[in-house]
C-alpha cells in the first residue's frame, strides 16, 4: 500500500469501538511486551 509509520500511540485503555476497528489482540510475538 505504500505507506509509512511516522509516530505511533499507545492506548491504555480503548473503547470498545477502537477494539472493533483496530486488530488489538495479544499474540504470542506481543507476549514479551505485556505488562503485569
Amino acid at each position: 500500500y505504500g505507506g509509512k509509520v511516522i509516530t505511533h500511540y499507545i492506548i491504555p485503555n480503548p473503547t470498545e469501538n477502537v477494539e472493533t476497528v483496530l486488530p488489538i489482540q495479544y499474540t504470542r510475538k506481543s507476549e514479551p511486551f505485556r505488562m503485569w
